[in-house]
């Protein structure tokens, strides 16, 4: 995923603890601590506060800590900085607080490792510009998602692997690096960093009605997958993988014979029949323009296309539709 143009790098469950002015208690508040390529993001669960992203090139110092309050260490973090957003789960200006502030968080991980790994991710920013640290965080986690493995607990009685590749998953506003897995009766894409701990959402192949191909960044290596109600739109690395998991795909017997007609002179007879309408009809010329829902440099464009008259307007009719041309006199 990413925050502001940054690229998440792992989830941890933590707990931050917010001591109070007698210092003789604390207030905790259970959340995720997101380590991204430029700060450290705490989501809490409850949505009365704030999420609270710490900027690592104002971290001054990170380290485990021993306190009053916890039998184990906990992650201390001081910042000369930090931003608050969405208090009460609300879209207001972001909130940038320029002052000391110490971080104190209960891990539910390993917490050596995650400040040798956070650390690491400080140094990239302290020593790089932004652009050539945002680099060296791409190949951190490129090798991370090169070890990925498919979770076979997912998998059912008699269900077996047929092709897997590493994808990312475009919606709009959001990228999702991850696994997209093909199997003899299922299609499922398991995400590198997970939003929550829920198993990944598991595609039918029998709910399939369409597959097609898709430019992507005006490159040739998009797939979109149709059900019913819903689409997902995946870029690959290479046309190469595009193309061989789409013929794998569209050949599996479950899939294959549900799959929908997708040349244009069946839809088109459709239309001048009136089975289809006409926003059935743009959608479906869209489609095979590559324009998709899930992508916002592809998305769907219409005409104006009405029914009635508008003064000073001239209209040209045709079989389906009265379309609009405007004529100021």
């Amino acid at each position: 995923k990413r925050q502001e143009d940054e690229l998440v790098v792992e989830r941890h469950e933590f707990v931050m603890l917010e001591p109070q002015q007698n210092q003789m208690s604390v207030k905790r508040y259970s959340g995720k601590l997101w380590r991204c390529s430029r700060s450290l993001v705490f989501d809490a669960d409850d949505w009365n506060i704030p999420v609270i992203k710490i900027p690592l090139r104002d971290v001054t110092n990170i380290k485990s800590h021993q306190t009053a309050f916890t039998i184990k260490e906990v992650l201390l973090i001081e910042s000369k900085s930090h931003v608050h957003c969405k208090q009460n789960n609300r879209s207001e200006p972001y909130q940038f607080i320029k002052q000391q502030k110490d971080f104190l968080f209960e891990p539910f991980c390993n917490l050596s490792e995650f400040i040798s790994e956070t650390t690491r991710f400080k140094e990239f920013q302290d020593r790089f510009p932004e652009a050539q640290a945002d680099m060296r965080a791409m190949w951190i986690v490129e090798d991370k998602l090169r070890a990925m493995q498919a979770d076979m607990g997912v998998l059912g009685d008699g269900e077996s692997i047929v092709l897997q590749f590493l994808v990312k998953c475009v919606e709009p506003m959001l990228e999702s690096n991850g696994l997209l897995v093909v199997t003899n009766m299922n299609v499922f894409f398991q995400e590198f960093v997970p939003l929550c701990a829920n198993p990944c959402p598991i595609l039918s192949l029998s709910n399939i009605r369409r597959v097609l191909t898709r430019r992507y960044l005006l490159r040739q290596v998009g797939l979109e997958i149709y059900t019913e109600t819903t689409s997902y739109l995946y870029a690959f690395k290479t046309l190469k993988q595009r193309d061989e998991l789409f013929n794998t795909l569209t050949s599996l017997p479950l899939c294959k014979k549900n799959l929908e007609p997708t040349d244009m002179s069946n839809m088109t007879l459709k239309w001048q029949s009136g089975i289809a309408s006409n926003y059935e009809y743009l959608m479906y010329l869209n489609s095979i323009a590559d324009r998709s829902f899930n992508d916002l440099t592809q998305y769907p464009v219409f005409p104006w296309v009405l029914n009635g008259n508008v003064c000073n307007c001239h209209f040209i009719k045709h079989t389906r539709a009265h379309i609009l041309y405007t004529h100021y006199m």
